[in-house]
């Protein structure tokens, strides 16, 4: 069942969370009878494929991935591509829960990004996914993956949605909707081969998304066709600004509108004054009268990217 508790579980004798064959799981949260400071769980969480691939890829950890423990997991696993749990220090109990999915919707698994290379994950055509979680096999020092993650169409080179070097992202729930059209690109920056997990799940949606030239000092609208809504999950731009350090942002501004007035809900990067949009999944939800506008405030053209999903607008009487 995809919910169990064990005992005994260390690092030298991990558990795995293995699905039958025929069967696919969804995991949401873990859990250990022993805390760290601060109360987080002594536990390392890992995709695995059987090895496949290298071992320790860093969903969750207490100690290089501590931006994962304060949130719900949704990683989609099955008989192929599944979970190892591992604790950091003296055996506990360990458990976890999750919920049994459809094994036809999953799209989980684990790749390699070659040294100076790129990975493509996209979609056959007539699919939509989700894109849940991200794994690596080795973590930056900012605790983040080490890739660069950009959403790329097919007549655009599109723009940087996260990478390693930042925080910005990394810490929500995340999801983001491809199709055959807009796709992931991960670029390695560790200067080696680098495995990387994927949580992944086909979805029945139509997906809404862009990625397309922002001129200087113009703007470009993030609007649903008339009688439709839609939900923004993710964004991003190919140029970055900030604090410096690991505190850098995509450097557009990102706002509400209506057309006559507007609310910035984020600031363009060289100016973060609101953080609190920057380093967390979005959800935010428009429809055709009011809608996102995204301006360039650094005087140069620049690549930029959303993704979501949208759906059509049920009156009710």
């Amino acid at each position: 069942m995809p919910r169990e508790l064990v005992s005994g579980v260390s690092d030298a004798l991990p558990f795995d969370i293995h699905p039958p064959a025929g069967e696919a799981w969804c995991i949401t949260d873990f859990f250990s009878s022993i805390r760290l400071v601060g109360g987080v769980p002594d536990l390392s969480v890992s995709f695995a494929d059987g090895g496949v691939h290298t071992a320790g890829l860093i969903v969750i950890d207490p100690f290089t991935a501590i931006q994962k423990q304060d949130r719900k997991m949704e990683l989609y696993i099955d008989n192929t591509t599944y979970l190892t749990v591992a604790e950091t220090g003296a055996a506990s109990v360990i458990g976890w829960t999750g919920y049994k999915v459809i094994p036809e919707n999953l799209r989980s698994r684990i790749v390699t990004v070659p040294n100076g290379g790129k990975f493509t994950v996209r979609p056959p055509v007539g699919e939509i996914w989700k894109v849940c979680e991200i794994g690596s096999e080795t973590i930056h020092a900012a605790f983040q993956p080490d890739v660069i993650m950009t959403l790329e169409s097919a007549t655009n080179t599109g723009a940087i949605i996260a990478q390693g070097t930042m925080l910005h992202y990394w810490s929500g729930k995340m999801a983001i909707y491809l199709s055959h059209d807009f796709y992931l690109v991960f670029d390695e920056i560790t200067g080696a081969d680098c495995d990387i997990g994927l949580s992944i799940t086909r979805v029945p949606v139509e997906i809404f998304a862009g990625a397309q030239q922002l001129l200087a000092d113009a703007t470009v609208d993030i609007r649903p066709a008339e009688g439709y809504e839609a939900v923004v999950t993710t964004w991003g731009s190919d140029t970055w600004g900030g604090g410096g350090g690991t505190a850098d942002a995509p450097n557009v501004r990102l706002s509400l509108t209506n057309g006559v007035l507007d609310s910035t809900i984020r600031s363009e990067g060289s100016v973060i004054v609101d953080t609190a949009n920057c380093d967390r999944r979005v959800d935010w939800h428009i429809d055709n009268t009011i809608y996102l506008t995204m301006f360039e405030p650094t005087s140069g053209n620049q690549e930029i990217c959303w993704s979501g999903y949208t759906r059509r607008i049920e009156h009710t009487t």
